[in-house]
C-alpha cells in the first residue's frame, strides 16, 4: 500500500507536513532551578507517594532522581504547581485552615511561592 495515499486520505492533503509541531505547551519558558535540599525533596516526595495523573508521575520521578545525584532540581512552571497543590494539600490536611507549623513545610512553600513568583515576572 502507498503511504501516500494514507496521507491523503487521513489528513486530506497531499503536501501536509503531518510531523511538524504547531505548538509547544512549554513554548518559550525555560525550566526553573529550584533550591530544594535533599530533606525537602524527601519531605515532598512523603506528600504524594502515589501518583493519580500522568504529570504526577513525572513530577514525581525527577523529584527521585533529583535525590540520586547533586544536580538543582529543574522543573517547569506547571510541575511547581503541582508540587504546590500537593503542600497546600498537606497544610490544609494537618492544621486546618492553610495554617502551616512546621518550619521545613514553611520553607518548602516558601521556595515554591517565590520560584512562581520570579517566574511570573520574568
Amino acid at each position: 500500500m502507498d503511504i501516500s495515499l494514507l496521507k491523503i486520505g487521513v489528513f486530506g492533503a497531499r503536501n501536509r507536513n503531518i510531523d511538524q509541531v504547531l505548538y509547544h505547551v512549554n513554548e518559550g519558558r525555560q525550566p526553573m532551578n529550584i533550591p530544594l535540599t535533599r530533606r525537602e525533596i524527601e519531605f515532598i516526595i512523603g506528600w504524594k507517594q502515589k501518583a493519580f495523573w500522568p504529570d504526577e508521575e513525572r513530577v514525581l520521578k525527577k523529584l527521585r532522581r533529583a535525590l540520586g545525584n547533586e544536580e538543582a532540581l529543574r522543573m517547569s512552571r506547571l510541575q511547581v504547581q503541582i508540587v504546590f497543590g500537593w503542600g497546600e494539600d498537606q497544610v490544609s490536611g494537618h492544621y486546618g485552615g492553610g495554617q502551616i507549623g512546621n518550619p521545613e513545610e514553611q520553607a518548602i512553600m516558601d521556595k515554591l511561592r517565590g520560584a512562581l513568583e520570579e517566574e511570573a515576572q520574568g
